[in-house]
């Protein structure tokens, strides 16, 4: 075969255009005829995908991969869990330290004798609480939003493999 034609295949391959066949025909001519004039890359090319040509996973490959991901997938349940517990930590403890404060903030009213000043206090502190505690669980619900897109997601890139 003469290397104006094996070159124009290569070309060929090289931008994917080739047929199954033609790009079988190209693999065997070049492991097999050793004088044909092509670059080393293209041979060495060629060589390494006869090498690999005929290896293949174990039978336990599968099952190993599964097991892996259902691993993952309980970690992954075990990581949210500790995540929502820990949010919920954080705003008991926001809560708490709020309530603390609106307790000494309770007493330094309970000293003031105007009660229009005592009524505006007392506000201001369940206004703090509620709006921290309103921050804290729209958090949540975004950690949920999120959590709930990201299945979808794994499970839909499984259906697609």
């Amino acid at each position: 075969m003469d290397s104006k034609k094996i070159e124009s295949l290569l070309n060929k391959y090289w931008d994917g255009r080739s047929t199954p066949e033609e790009e079988e025909w190209l693999g065997q001519l070049v492991r097999d005829n050793k004088e044909i004039e092509i670059g080393e890359d293209d041979r060495g090319y060629f060589e390494m995908l006869s090498e690999y040509r005929n290896q293949y996973l174990p039978d336990s490959f599968d099952v190993s991969v599964l097991n892996r991901i259902k691993e993952n997938q309980r970690r992954n349940k075990i990581r949210r869990f500790f995540s929502i517990a820990a949010v919920g930590l954080i705003l008991l403890t926001a809560g708490f330290v709020l309530v603390q404060e609106s307790v000494k903030e309770q007493t330094r009213v309970a000293e003031l004798q105007e009660a229009r000043e005592v009524f505006e206090l007392t506000k201001q502190a369940l206004f703090v609480l509620s709006s921290e505690l309103n921050r804290g669980a729209s958090f949540t619900q975004e950690l949920e939003q999120f959590d709930e897109t990201f299945e979808k997601i794994k499970s839909q890139d499984a259906r697609d493999n």
